[in-house]
């Protein structure tokens, strides 16, 4: 299918927006390379051969210390501002926006459109976001500003061990994935069906339409 008949059939309403680590790019947030390479260097540990979970995971275990590792990850997104098509997400009213990126562009845009968003970072902000917004934002990875390590309640989904854990505090996220799949077009920005960290969700999601059936 073309990009133009696309964008001409779709209808914002009837449309869920997934985002992969290259829809942030644009606006300089790190690659996870960018990513393993900082925490290699950092933490004095050869990176040759590993994924960013991997990597993480072996981070912590060595240093025994995540409160220092999240604060090296954090220090990699300071500063950054939502550029090109971010800032024209606020505005259309879409069914629901989902990503797996641990940064605050989408929701910048959204305030700088002054236009409220409903945040889920876990299944913790269920009940307690904001009702007036009209677009959900589901953070399927946690965000940058809450982790356990430092007295949150869910963590940012980085080590494999995290990724372990992620059932234990988003599946609510998966449970609106799975709705939203399935009355929804989905839209994947800067990432495909073959990302590591694509792939599951999407099967997940499909799996818990199956049972649902």
């Amino acid at each position: 299918m073309e990009l133009e008949a696309l964008v001409r059939e779709l209808r914002p309403d009837h449309t869920i927006l997934l985002f992969g680590a290259g829809s942030s790019m644009p606006s300089n947030a790190p690659t996870p390379q960018a990513i393993i390479d900082h925490l290699s260097s950092r933490f004095s540990i050869p990176s040759a051969g590993f994924n960013l979970a991997e990597l993480t995971e072996l981070v912590e275990q060595r240093s025994k210390d995540r409160r220092r590792m999240i604060t090296e990850v954090r220090s990699l997104f300071k500063n950054l501002k939502p550029t090109a098509g971010l800032l024209n997400l606020p505005i259309y009213d879409w069914k629901s926006i989902y990503t797996t990126n641990y940064d605050d562009l989408i929701e910048q845009a959204f305030k700088k459109k002054s236009k409220p968003v409903g945040l889920f970072t876990s299944n913790f902000d269920f009940g307690n976001t904001n009702r007036n917004a009209e677009t959900r934002l589901y953070k399927i990875h946690g965000t940058l500003d809450k982790d356990a390590a430092f007295g949150d309640q869910s963590r940012m989904i980085l080590t494999e061990s995290d990724y372990n854990l992620a059932q234990d505090y988003r599946e609510h996220m998966f449970t609106a994935l799975q709705m939203d799949m399935a009355e929804s077009d989905l839209v994947i920005i800067g990432s495909s069906l073959s990302d590591a960290d694509i792939k599951p969700l999407i099967t997940r999601a499909l799996q818990l339409n199956t049972k649902a059936m």
